[in-house]
């Protein structure tokens, strides 16, 4: 008896703990398509230093983070979500020099392109 007993509360508990499961994975937020600042920010904060000319050459970890977000942009929409993201962090930045950004593919030996990205670049364009 008590074995039946212990049986119904492990079938109950794994039914509880099943149905909680699918409720937090149905009520959980999908991302949609665009990658967020919080992963496009600390990918291209190496390249502070060359933009605001304090460093000759973009370091490897700003190749890395250029890079990385260039390869996950992949439709329109998230080049457009990634440059509002780099628009936003540049608007903290007291000085730098919009002109090297554009510079920093071909610097780390890329084939894509980038473009000027200053307070009042229009990402949606």
């Amino acid at each position: 008896m008590k074995m039946a007993i212990a049986s119904s509360m492990l079938r109950l508990a794994a039914g509880i703990v099943a149905a909680i499961l699918v409720a937090v994975l149905i009520s959980a937020p999908k991302q949609v398509g665009a990658i967020p600042c919080s992963v496009v920010i600390p990918k291209i904060s190496p390249c502070r230093g060359y933009i605001d000319k304090s460093k000759r050459i973009p370091s490897q970890s700003c190749c890395d983070g250029v890079k990385d977000i260039n390869d996950r942009s992949k439709t329109r929409q998230d080049r457009v979500e990634a440059c509002k993201c780099i628009k936003q962090a540049l608007s903290l930045m007291s000085k730098y020099d919009p002109n090297r950004i554009p510079l920093i593919p071909g610097k780390c030996r890329f084939s894509f392109s980038l473009p000027v990205i200053k307070s009042d670049t229009d990402c949606n364009k």
